[in-house]
This record gives C-alpha cells, structure tokens and sequence, in this order.
C-alpha cells in the first residue's frame, strides 16, 4: 500500500502461527527487502495474524518494533517498523476495528458497519476474479491436499510478490480516491486477463 507522501506499507495475512521459516524470521527477512527497496523511505510491515504468535505479541492485540538506539531509546532516523496485530484477540472487541477482524478471520457473517461492508465488498470481487483466473475446480479440499497446495502456493507467491504488491498498491490507491468498487473489480480482471495472455 502506497501512501500519498509514498511511503510504503506492505500487509502479509498470516494464517499459521507455526512457519517454515517462523514468522519473526520472516518478518524480518521481509523487512529487509522492504528497506531496500524503499530508497530512503519509510517501509513498514503489517503483519494480520490469525492465530497468535506468542514470540512477537507477548499476549497483546498489537506489537510495534522499530529501531532505536540501545541507551537512550531514541528511534533511528528511518521511522520503518514492523506491527503485527492480532486478529482473534482484536475480533473480540465490540467496534469497527473488532467486526473487521472478525471478518477476516470468517467468523463474521453478518456485517453492520458500513465500512467493513465495502471492506467485504471488494475481498469479495477479488476473490471471484481468483477463482475464475486460477479455473479453481474444487473448493472442497483434503488437509494434505491444503498442506501441499500451501506449498506450491508459498513457492508461487515468493516469485509474483513484487507485482502482487504494485497491483495492491493500486487497489489501495483506487479506494483512497473512492473509485467504485465495481470499477475496481474490472481494473483487477483486466490485469488477470492481460497476466493470462503473457
């Protein structure tokens, strides 16, 4: 997600508290490249868990990590950090933030807040995009066939991360200046068509 000053924050949606690498090691290492790539501007982490990591939430909701100077605590000059927020504990809360995570999470099915609907609105249009540019036949699954598709998927997203992340920086800015969601919708076929033709 690209900011209007172009900072950037890149969003991971962790559903395994448990990884191979382990999310802390993974953060990091995700961190870095965001750095890296930033050219001098601030790269933040959000980490969306759906399961606690007890490594880096240390029983909180949110935990934020940023450089600072060991003796006085002062930050370092870039302001980059990483936050990992966590949904399950957030989802019991009774406000805007808690019924967004509880959808994220599935557990909600109803929604009322105007916002998390539009919110549900989209991850919806996306998701049908998915299924049709994937041609995902059976939505029903074994757990070893969701172990291995997890694999493949991992392997898959590692390599189509930097597009995936300029196209999310797209969406974000789409629903920043209140593009209609149907629009929106037809950006993100005809970027599926155009990946499917090359």
């Amino acid at each position: 997600m690209i900011e209007e000053d172009s900072d950037t924050t890149y969003i991971e949606f962790q559903n395994s508290a448990i990884t191979v690498p382990p999310v802390e090691i993974r953060a990091i290492e995700y961190f870095g490249l965001g750095i890296g790539n930033s050219r001098g501007r601030t790269a933040n982490q959000l980490w969306l868990l759906a399961k606690d990591v007890d490594s880096v939430l240390r029983g909180k909701a949110f935990a934020r990590y940023a450089l600072k100077d060991e003796a006085t605590g002062e930050a370092h000059p870039g302001d980059s950090g990483i936050f990992y927020v966590s949904l399950s504990k957030l989802s019991q809360e009774k406000s805007t933030m808690g019924e967004l995570a509880a959808f994220l999470l599935g557990k909600k099915e109803y929604l009322q807040d105007e916002s998390v609907k539009k919110i549900s609105q989209i991850f919806k249009s996306g998701f049908e995009i998915f299924k049709h540019d994937k041609e995902v036949s059976h939505m029903f699954m074994s757990l070893a066939e969701r172990y291995h598709l997890a694999g493949v998927i991992e392997g898959e997203a590692r390599g189509e991360a930097r597009g995936e992340a300029n196209l999310a920086s797209k969406v974000a800015e789409f629903i920043e200046k209140g593009v209609d969601v149907a629009e929106i919708a037809e950006f993100l076929k005809s970027v599926a068509s155009k990946e499917t033709q090359d």
